[in-house]
C-alpha cells in the first residue's frame, strides 16, 4: 500500500493550567521554552507525537521538563489539570470538548511551537469513491473550521482540494 498525506493544520500549543489555581506566570499571554524550566508538568507519555515534539523542544533549549505525571487519555489529563494536579502542554483542542472549557482553564500560549495535524489515507489510485468523498468532505470541514475561526488557534496548512 501507498500512503498519501494531506498536511491540514497547524495547532499553536499552550501552557493549559486549572482556573481555580494561582497563575504560574501571571497575567503573561505568551511564555519561552526555557520559562518552562521546573514547572511540573502532566504530560502525554513518550510515545506520543506530541511528547515528541515538547521533548524536541525542551532538547533545543537545555531544558529537562520536571514530568509529575504522564497521561495518554485527553479526558483524563483535562482532569487532573483541573483538579489542579499540575499543568500540561498541549493543544486548545485537547480539553475544548468540555462545554466550560473557557472557564475551566488558563492557557499561555508556547512561543513558536506548533503541533502539525495531517490526514493519512491510502493513495488516490487506491481510494474507492465513497473514500475519495469522505476524504474531500473532511479537507473542507478542515479548511471551514479555520478559516471561520471556530477551530482555536490553528492556521490551515490545506495545499490541495
Amino acid at each position: 500500500w501507498r500512503w498519501h498525506v494531506v498536511p491540514l493544520v497547524e495547532e499553536k500549543i499552550f501552557f493549559i493550567e486549572s482556573a481555580r489555581t494561582k497563575p504560574t506566570f501571571g497575567e503573561a499571554r505568551i511564555i519561552q521554552v526555557a520559562d518552562l524550566d521546573e514547572v511540573p508538568l502532566i504530560l502525554p507519555g513518550l510515545t506520543n507525537g506530541l511528547r515528541r515534539t515538547l521533548n524536541s523542544a525542551f532538547s533545543r533549549f537545555g531544558i529537562r521538563p520536571r514530568v509529575i505525571a504522564e497521561i495518554d487519555s485527553t479526558a483524563a489529563l483535562g482532569g487532573a489539570v483541573h483538579d489542579g494536579m499540575g499543568a500540561t502542554l498541549n493543544a486548545w483542542a485537547a480539553i475544548a470538548r468540555q462545554p466550560d472549557a473557557a472557564s475551566r482553564y488558563r492557557l499561555t500560549e508556547l512561543d513558536g511551537i506548533t503541533r502539525r495535524n495531517s490526514l493519512c489515507c491510502l493513495s488516490e489510485d487506491e481510494l474507492s469513491m465513497a473514500a475519495r468523498g469522505a476524504r474531500l468532505a473532511l479537507i473542507d470541514c478542515v479548511r471551514e473550521l479555520t478559516d471561520e475561526g471556530r477551530w482555536f488557534a490553528t492556521t490551515s496548512i490545506i495545499h490541495e482540494a
